[in-house]
């Protein structure tokens, strides 16, 4: 009885386990029920005994055991199947990226087919394909199919049109290049360099009008373009009038017509340059000396001087150049009293290389009024110096009386600072100098006779001292000049 029992009680409880894994093996808890139940009614368990009863206990069991194993790796699959799924997406994006960056045809293609859906690798390829082979048949045909593909994938890429339009414009395919273009400029509205790539097309291609106004939209938006653009368009259009009436006339940044002035100056235009610039300082007074200076420095690069004392009474009429009350009426020398600040430009002084000196053009030691130039040798050497200059222009085989105010302070050389004219463009004729000072001296006058050329146009008036070949050569000390003035003489 007691192994009936324990018996029953087995099957019971594995006839229960047996419930849930109908799902998983159809049938297969009910064959064990049906079996169970039929060796119940045909056979008693006091005939077969214990021995029988678990021999059919371990059989349901190791089954059991098996349907557990396949489930669990069942699971395992199945949970596993999307890591293995992304792992091998971000493997095969990986190699692709890396063969993209190699910039070879071999390796971009294999790119392009691993991962198809990227515009990158297909621009890429079609620059390779159509510029570096395009020496082989058929290449750069392929190369533009490629480059259509990356806009096709994304139709958002200035880079990707303008690239596609270049490659167009290289076949003739000039109906393609319009279309980029015109995508470039659409996607790109405010990047300079998109106008700056479709105005060049255009007028490369001959559609002038809508180069002129790219070229017009790009300085206006990038004034720094303004060299670039004045090289691409001297030749290519009729006239630099064309040029400024179309493309600088009416922008509101007036120093690209400056920079324009300057530019055809420096190309031999000076009339039309000169044109150009006192039509834009007349209507832009307010923009300074320095940015409407910038022409005078290259007229006396160029030795226009007449030219350039004309631009020089224009800034002085509109008030950028201010004449100085109290001077001579009569004397040449711009600014002979130093009591403005010099411009250090255009016919007022200059400063020029002054290793071991120390230059001073507002000295408050002056001869008369506030100011005067004192020049401080501050380093015992022998050397030629000529620190500061202005040019002055004469008249052809004219008479002219240079007077000055000096002192000194210590001057130790026998060739001390003088004040020297000569002419720029002959220096034989004239050459004229007064004599140095020396030693410590007050406030004295200095005068000298000055001589025109018969093609002396312009005289360079500076403050000198020689290369001394007397003992003592070395010079050290303070030198001061004041009242300096030029006058014809009666």
């Amino acid at each position: 009885m007691v192994i009936t029992d324990r018996a029953t009680a087995i099957m019971d409880l594995t006839t229960t386990s047996l419930q849930p894994l109908t799902f998983w093996i159809p049938g297969m808890a009910h064959l064990a029920n049906s079996q169970i139940h039929s060796q119940e009614n045909q056979r008693s368990p006091s005939r077969y005994g214990y021995r029988g009863l678990k021999s059919l206990l371990t059989h349901f069991s190791i089954n059991l055991s098996l349907v557990s194993a396949y489930r669990r790796l069942l699971l395992l699959t199945l949970a596993g199947l999307p890591v293995v799924v992304l792992s091998a997406l971000i493997v095969k994006t990986a190699i692709a990226a890396q063969l993209g960056a190699r910039a070879t045809g071999p390796a971009l293609r294999i790119a392009t087919k691993l991962d198809p859906n990227n515009g990158d690798f297909h621009h890429r390829l079609g620059i390779v394909e159509f510029y570096e082979v395009a020496s082989e048949p058929g290449n750069n045909n392929m190369g533009i199919l490629e480059l259509q593909r990356a806009t096709d994938l994304d139709s958002t890429s200035s880079l990707y049109w303008a690239d596609l339009g270049r490659a167009c414009e290289t076949k003739s395919d000039f109906k393609c290049a319009d279309i980029a273009y015109e995508k470039v400029l659409a996607l790109s509205p405010m990047r300079p360099r998109s106008y700056w790539q479709s105005a060049n097309y255009y007028l490369r291609t001959g559609q002038q009008e809508k180069a002129i106004s790219g070229f017009r939209r790009l300085l206006n938006l990038d004034p720094d373009y303004a060299a670039s653009v004045f090289s691409v368009c001297f030749g290519a259009l009729d006239s630099p009038w064309t040029f400024y009436n179309r493309i600088l006339a009416g922008q509101p940044n007036a120093i690209l017509a400056l920079q324009f002035a300057g530019f055809l100056c420096a190309r031999g235009k000076f009339d039309v340059a000169q044109t150009i610039w006192d039509r834009t300082i007349s209507h832009a007074p307010n923009l300074g000396f320095e940015k409407a200076n910038r022409l005078l420095d290259l007229l006396f690069e160029q030795g226009r001087y007449g030219q350039a004392l004309g631009a020089w009474k224009r800034l002085v009429e509109l008030g950028l150049v201010h004449s100085l009350p109290g001077e001579s009426g009569n004397s040449l020398v711009f600014n002979g009293g130093f009591e403005s600040q010099p411009l250090e430009a255009g016919f007022d002084w200059r400063v020029g290389e002054a290793r071991y000196l120390a230059v001073d053009l507002a000295s408050s030691e002056a001869f008369e009024g506030h100011r005067c130039l004192s020049i401080n040798f501050t380093v015992e050497q022998n050397e030629e110096y000529e620190p500061v200059y202005q040019f002055i222009p004469v008249i052809p085989q004219t008479s002219y009386a240079l007077q000055a105010y000096t002192r000194s302070s210590g001057i130790t050389s026998e060739c001390g600072p003088r004040l020297r004219v000569l002419d720029p463009e002959n220096p034989r004729v004239p050459d004229v100098s007064t004599p140095g000072t020396v030693g410590t001296t007050s406030w004295h006058e200095i005068k000298a006779f000055v001589r025109t050329g018969p093609k002396t146009r312009i005289v360079r008036l500076s403050v000198w001292r020689p290369r001394c070949l007397e003992y003592p050569t070395r010079i050290s000390g303070t030198f001061w000049l004041d009242k300096v003035s030029l006058t014809p003489s009666l």
